[in-house]
């Protein structure tokens, strides 16, 4: 199958962790960043001078909160209790689509019981 032309529908993103989709999630954040590291000297004449640091990536998310779901809050709340490392995978469902993915760790979990409204979850 080709690769998806022209601008990709959101809808069609989804977070793989270990090569399962997180489940009924509405939206997910790919990000990256990078530090960066001063360089001044005294020959830079009060000027900043900067360079490249470490770089970071991270992804997040939601999810529609429900006890019976594979890969929903449950199954997170085991990885992130358990501190494993696990395969993070941001994707559509193109076979010839890029993808991202890299090793990593949850570092936020938290759930949300509104009065009246969806349950929900977010991860980090």
């Amino acid at each position: 199958m080709a690769a998806t032309t022209g601008i990709i529908n959101g809808t069609d993103f989804l977070v793989y962790i270990e090569g399962v989709a997180i489940a009924h999630s509405p939206s997910c954040t790919l990000n990256l960043t990078s530090a960066t590291r001063d360089t001044s000297s005294k020959a830079s004449a009060g000027v900043t001078n900067r360079e490249y640091g470490k770089r970071d990536w991270s992804v997040n998310g939601d999810g529609l909160y429900q006890f019976t779901t594979s890969h929903g809050f449950s199954s997170l709340f085991s990885l992130y209790k358990n501190r494993t490392k696990v395969t993070v995978r941001i994707s559509t469902e193109t076979a010839d689509n890029k993808y991202y993915e890299g090793e990593a760790l949850l570092t936020s979990l938290s759930a949300t019981f509104p009065n009246e409204e969806n349950s929900t979850f977010t991860y980090t």
